[in-house]
C-alpha cells in the first residue's frame, strides 16, 4: 500500500521506482565491496608495504621506462644478444683437434684439446648442424641459411671448399654425413628428411626425401639406419638405410612419448641398435595438483630391432631426482657394459649411470657437481668430454677425476651484452626459477624450457586444471612487445607474468615464491 502526496510530514513516500534508479543502486551495491577492499589495499599499503610490494613497483616502473625508451621496429633479436652461443661440438677423426659452431655469432671454430679456440671461420646464418665425415671434411648450415657450407683441411688449418645450395630445403636443424657422398638433412619448417648426393662435377643432387614428422631438430646415422628426434611429436623415428645408403622402402619406426625428446645417443648393439634418449616425463602434463605435475626429466634406454621392426624399452631412470633437469647433451657407451653420461641444461650436476648386466635393473649411479648450460658433448679420444655451453657461452672439458674447465667463447658483440640479459637467461634455462622444488611422485623439478623448448614451444596440448579448460604452449621470446601477455591469463604487464610464473612454478614447493638469490 502507498501514501499520498498528502501524508504526514516526515512520512517516506514510496511508490514504483524508477529504472535508471534501480540500475544504479545496484552498480553501487556491486562498487562498494570493491572500493572497501580497495581502500583496505590501500592504507594497509600504506602502513606496511612488503618487500614484494616495494619490488613490484620497482619493477613496474623499470618495465615502463624500457618499454617507453624501446624502439620495437630496431630491437635487437635473442640471437644478436645471447652471445656466442657454443652449440655443437665434435672431434676432427684421426687428429687431436676439435671443430664447434657457434650459434649467435654464426662461426665455426677449430680447438684444440684443451678448448683453446685456434681458429674462427665464418659459417652459415644461425649455425645449428655440423657434421665431419670420416676423412675431416666439415660440413655445417643453420636454420637461417640455404646452403650448405663445406671445409676442408690444409695440414692444422680449416680452409672454405665451397658452399652448396639445397633448393627449396629451408630451416636445417641438423645434418649427417653417409657413404658414397651421401648428404642427409633434417628440416625444421615442412618435417622433411632430405638426402643429398655430391655430383662428380660438384654441386649437390637431391636423391630422395621423407616426411619425418614435425619439428625435427636431431639426426645421427648409426648402422644401417638414421635416428631423427622428431620434438613437436614427441618421437623418435628411426629409418631404414639400403646397402648404399639411400632411403630403404621400409616404414620408420617410430618411439613416441607424451612429451618432448630433448637428445638422444645411439649405437649398434643388442642384435641391431641401443638407444639412450633424454626427455621429459611420459606422462600427461598434470595441472589439477594446483602446481605443474609430472614434468620430471628422465633417460630412457630403447633396444631397436631394425629386421623385426621393434623398439622395445629397456630402462626408465628419472633423473631430475639426481640433480640432472633438461638433459641435452648425453653419451652412450656399449662396451665393456652399457653406460650413460647425462648433465643437465637447467641444473648443476653430471650423473653417470651404469649397468651391470640386465639393463632392466637399476644402474649404479653416480653424480658430481657440474655446470649448467650444456647443450652437446662429445667424447674425446682419451676418455674425457667435451661440451658446448650457450647458457655460459664457453666450452667445457670434463677429465677424470678433475674439475671442469672453463674455456670463455668470445664474441664481438661481448662488450655490449646486458648482464640483466645474463640474469634473465639463467632465470628462464635454469632451475633457479624454482630452485626448492621436488621430484616426489607428480611433482617436479624443471625449468620454463621443460615447456618452452629454447625460448618457444613443445608440441603439446594440456589440462590447465581449470574446469575443461585445455591449452598449448605459447613462445616466451618476443614477450615484451606482444602485450597482453599470456593469451589465457591476459596478464598486462611482464612484471605481473613474472610474479605470476614465479608463484606457480614453484607451487607445492613449500617455499614462498618471494625468495631471494645469491
Amino acid at each position: 500500500m502507498s501514501t499520498t502526496a498528502a501524508s504526514a510530514p516526515g512520512m517516506l513516500q514510496t511508490g514504483p521506482m524508477p529504472r535508471t534508479v534501480k540500475i544504479l543502486l545496484a552498480c553501487a551495491a556491486l562498487l562498494v565491496p570493491v572500493l572497501i577492499y580497495s581502500v583496505r589495499r590501500h592504507r594497509q599499503a600504506q602502513a606496511a608495504p612488503t618487500d614484494e610490494d616495494v619490488a613490484a613497483e620497482r619493477l613496474e616502473l623499470f618495465e615502463a621506462a624500457r618499454r617507453q625508451a624501446a624502439d620495437f621496429s630496431k630491437l635487437a633479436t635473442w640471437d644478436r644478444v645471447s652471445g656466442a652461443d657454443p652449440y655443437v661440438i665434435k672431434p676432427v677423426p684421426h687428429s687431436k683437434l676439435v671443430v664447434g659452431i657457434l650459434r649467435g655469432a654464426n662461426a665455426v671454430v677449430v680447438l684444440d684439446r684443451s678448448l683453446r679456440e685456434l681458429e674462427r671461420l665464418p659459417a652459415p646464418a644461425s649455425p645449428s648442424a655440423l657434421a665431419l665425415a670420416e676423412d675431416g671434411t666439415v660440413f655445417v648450415t643453420g636454420e637461417l641459411a640455404t646452403h650448405v657450407a663445406r671445409y676442408e683441411w690444409r695440414g692444422e688449418s680449416l680452409v672454405p671448399s665451397g658452399e652448396f645450395e639445397v633448393g627449396d630445403v629451408r630451416a636445417i636443424r641438423d645434418i649427417a654425413v653417409g657413404p658414397r657422398g651421401m648428404l642427409y638433412v633434417v628440416e625444421e619448417h615442412t618435417g622433411r628428411l632430405v638426402l643429398f648426393e655430391f655430383a662428380k662435377r660438384g654441386g649437390l643432387l637431391r636423391r630422395g626425401q621423407l616426411k619425418v614428422g614435425n619439428g625435427p631438430i636431431r639426426l645421427e646415422r648409426a648402422e644401417g639406419a638414421l635416428v631423427v628426434d622428431c620434438l613437436l611429436d614427441h618421437a623418435l623415428v628411426i629409418v631404414k638405410l639400403d646397402a648404399n645408403g639411400a632411403l630403404a622402402q621400409d616404414e620408420p619406426i617410430r618411439i613416441a612419448h607424451d612429451g618432448p625428446i630433448w637428445s638422444f645417443a645411439v649405437k649398434p648393439g643388442r642384435g641391431g641398435l641401443l638407444i639412450a634418449a633424454g626427455g621429459v616425463e611420459d606422462h600427461p602434463l598434470d595441472r589439477t595438483i594446483g602446481a605443474f605435475g609430472y614434468i620430471d626429466s628422465f633417460v630412457y634406454l630403447y633396444a631397436v630391432d631394425l629386421d623385426r621392426r621393434v623398439a622395445r624399452r629397456e630402462a626408465t631412470i628419472n633423473v631430475s631426482e639426481l640433480g640432472v633437469v633438461t638433459p641435452k647433451a648425453l653419451t652412450l657407451r656399449t662396451q665393456p657394459r652399457v653406460e650413460v653420461t647425462v648433465s643437465g641444461y637447467g641444473s648443476d650436476q653430471l650423473a653417470r649411470l651404469q649397468w651391470q648386466d640386465e639393463l632392466s635393473q637399476p644402474p649404479d649411479v653416480t653424480t658430481t657437481v657440474f655446470l649448467p648450460g650444456t647443450a652437446s658433448v662429445t667424447e674425446l679420444p682419451e676418455g674425457a668430454l667435451a661440451f658446448a655451453d650457450p647458457l655460459l657461452d664457453a666450452w667445457i672439458l670434463q677429465a677424470a677425476e678433475q674439475p671442469p674447465r672453463v674455456m670463455r667463447a668470445p664474441d664481438a658483440a661481448e662488450h655490449e651484452r646486458d648482464p640483466l640479459v645474463r640474469v634473465g637467461e639463467a632465470l628462464f634455462f635454469t632451475t633457479l626459477m624454482a630452485p626448492s622444488n621436488r621430484s616426489e611422485g607428480p611433482l617436479s623439478r624443471f625449468t620454463c624450457e621443460t615447456c618452452h623448448w629454447e625460448g618457444y614451444v613443445d608440441g603439446r596440448t594440456h589440462h590447465t586444471g581449470r574446469g575443461d579448460v585445455h591449452a598449448v604452449t605459447k613462445p616466451l621470446l618476443g614477450l615484451f612487445n606482444n602485450r597482453p601477455h599470456f593469451s589465457r591469463a591476459l596478464d598486462p604487464d611482464l612484471t605481473t607474468v613474472a610474479f605470476n610464473e614465479f608463484r606457480v612454478a614453484g607451487a607445492k614447493s613449500e617455499r614462498d615464491p618471494w625468495f631471494s638469490l645469491a
